[in-house]
């Protein structure tokens, strides 16, 4: 899955090559015509001018832009699922003294939308043992177990509990993180 994102953006960096060599000629052009019309005393051909090269620029600073923007990788984000994940259990324990049945009794942190689905659009995995370790887990890109690169699980294991029985803070570090 990587391989075709990074050659989607190859295309795209090949496609806006000469559009981007384009507008630099136009701006060089712009340029030369405002420093004649400014040589020749001109003050509202010069202004024309150098709007005209403020649009160009512009077009040329987004063409920039566009080619250099790299989209999240999947395994980045369903990290992030996991840590939000992580945040809204422990949330739920601490209001409720007792951890959720499903990740589906946990809600969102005030205004804020945050599906707790993975990458892949797939609900996280969840469980948890009567000593309040929590397991999350996404699937991969394949959805099933085990894989490789995209399809690497990623699965992270927490104490909900502290050593005296209290609910925990939000840990920074997971026990487990695979």
């Amino acid at each position: 899955m990587r391989v075709a994102q990074e050659l989607l953006l190859l295309r795209l960096a090949l496609f806006l090559h000469p559009l981007l060599l384009g507008t630099l000629a136009i701006v060089y052009a712009i340029f030369v015509h405002t420093v004649r019309e400014t040589a020749k005393g001109r003050v509202q051909g010069c202004l024309r001018s150098m709007t005209l090269m403020a649009s160009a620029l512009s077009m040329l600073f987004l063409g920039v832009v566009m080619t250099c923007v790299h989209t999240i990788p999947p395994q980045t984000s369903a990290r992030k699922v996991l840590s939000v994940a992580r945040r809204r259990v422990i949330r739920y324990a601490r209001e409720h003294n007792r951890l959720p049945a499903t990740l589906a009794e946990t809600s969102p942190f005030p205004g804020r939308d945050e599906p707790l689905a993975d990458a892949w659009g797939r609900a996280l995995g969840y469980s948890f043992d009567s000593m309040g370790v929590v397991t999350l887990q996404s699937l991969g890109a394949d959805g099933a177990p085990g894989g490789s690169g995209d399809d690497r699980d990623l699965i992270g294991v927490f104490a909900a509990r502290q050593p005296d029985g209290s609910w925990s803070d939000v840990p920074e570090k997971w026990i487990r993180w695979e």
